[in-house]
């Protein structure tokens, strides 16, 4: 590394020092030479040797203070992966890479009814209209809360909470003291706890349900095509499927990837299907409905869909 003057005055201040050194030296020989009094060169050769040591200690502790210099990072690019002979024009290179805008005409039709809401719970006594009697039905409500959301097993079960929060939801609004306001936190905390357990079966089952249907489609492809294929499953939730076999052409493809089977392939959860021989492959782009509006569907039928709070 090249010596920068600016960045090390110890190191100017010990050159100079060595010369002062040098030049008092050479006085010193001369006098001798003369035969004179030399005591003013050896002091100043005394002085020069001693600010020489001096710089080049204080220019180490400065080097030492400072730390090493790091050098620069080298620019790297990174190596391009080598293609397979299954991936031409037809389907980009990288089974991994962001998924392309889901073809419309791809997408599984939703014409399912939606679950009631409230649909899995007891029907609620309404309060009395007497003063009186509703205070005492009041807090037989909130005694009855308490119980769910003090309870581990009953704060984490769908129907508990939900029957709880109907009843505390009939309370007027001119009863909602803070108490009832305080009872309704703390049934929403266990509506948490359930929809975050609803969406772990969720997931977990719609995950095994497309680990399952590798076997289903490989036994289909040899009993309808007589095609013995090999199937993967990539990507964290398994959510893309590959066929490879060395019997395909165009008119297997669209034989074999027929709406019904796109269809099929969504409402399981799959993002995208690719068929592949040695030279080319053939992709489709899928729209599986999102986990959420599974969650969503499960919690319906309880009223726990949505953040427990009161209607205006």
């Amino acid at each position: 590394m090249a010596w920068i003057p600016s960045e090390d005055p110890w190191g100017i201040a010990m050159i100079a020092s060595g010369a002062v050194f040098g030049i008092s030296l050479v006085i010193v020989n001369a006098r001798r030479m003369a035969i004179r009094s030399r005591t003013g060169p050896v002091m100043m050769t005394g002085l020069a040797a001693a600010a020489f040591l001096a710089c080049a200690a204080m220019g180490t502790l400065q080097r030492v203070a400072q730390g090493p210099t790091e050098p620069a990072a080298a620019s790297e690019e990174p190596a391009a992966e080598a293609a397979g002979p299954d991936d031409t024009a037809q389907d980009p290179p990288a089974e991994d890479e962001a998924d392309a805008p889901p073809a419309q005409d791809d997408a599984a039709p939703d014409d399912k009814t939606p679950p009631a809401r409230n649909s899995a719970l007891e029907p609620t006594e309404p309060l009395p209209s007497d003063d009186g009697e509703r205070q005492t039905a009041i807090r037989k409500v909130l005694r009855s809360a308490r119980s769910v959301y003090e309870s581990q097993k009953d704060c984490k079960d769908a129907k508990a909470v939900g029957q709880a929060w109907a009843q505390v939801a009939g309370i007027p609004q001119d009863a909602r003291s803070s108490r009832v306001k305080a009872v309704a936190r703390k049934l929403e905390g266990c509506r948490k706890q359930v929809r975050w357990a609803t969406a772990y079966n969720v997931h977990r089952d719609r995950v095994a349900g497309r680990d399952a249907f590798e076997d289903t489609l490989k036994k289909r492809l040899q009993d309808a095509h007589s095609i013995n294929a090999s199937i993967a499953l990539t990507g964290d939730d398994h959510q893309r499927i590959r066929v490879g076999s060395g019997s395909f052409d165009e008119a297997i493809v669209a034989k074999i990837v027929t709406q019904a089977l796109k269809d099929e392939l969504s409402g399981l959860g799959f993002e995208r299907v690719v068929l592949a021989d040695a030279k080319q492959s053939w992709r489709t782009d899928l729209e599986p409905r999102p986990e959420a509006e599974y969650v969503a569907e499960e919690l319906t039928p309880y009223g726990l869909d949505d953040k427990l709070t009161f209607s205006p």
